[in-house]
């Protein structure tokens, strides 16, 4: 049966083996280690990004919501301003035609727009 022992000639040259490899490869392990924790700081960038990209687009849906809504209701004020009777100089009244709608919120809104409509369709 063979010595499985190892001499202290062959732990030497092990030795050796493995300096030189660190030597030798130290540096490329270094870039390697370098390029990886580039890749993830531009990785991490680009999440964030993403997540302000998709905040960005939220709140720019939530912005043309509000803005219909605005213009919406500046339409109902202005055309109940054109349309008002003035009955007297000092102030404008609700049209006529409004004496029989409830002063909610809904209904008025539903009256104006209703009213709007009919207008358009007449003059087109």
């Amino acid at each position: 049966m063979a010595d499985q022992r190892i001499s202290e000639q062959q732990l030497q040259a092990l030795d050796e083996a493995d300096e030189y490899s660190l030597r030798h490869h130290s540096s490329e392990v270094a870039l390697l280690i370098e390029s990886y924790r580039e890749v993830c700081a531009e990785l991490v960038e680009l999440a964030i990004a993403h997540i302000a990209c998709q905040l960005s687009i939220a709140e720019n849906i939530q912005l043309r919501g509000k803005a219909e809504s605005l213009r919406k209701n500046a339409e109902r004020y202005l055309w109940l301003r054109d349309k008002s009777e003035a009955l007297h100089s000092f102030y404008l009244s609700t049209p006529i035609w409004m004496t029989g709608v409830r002063f909610r919120q809904e209904d008025v809104d539903r009256s104006i727009d209703e009213a709007i409509a009919i207008g358009e369709k007449a003059d087109a």
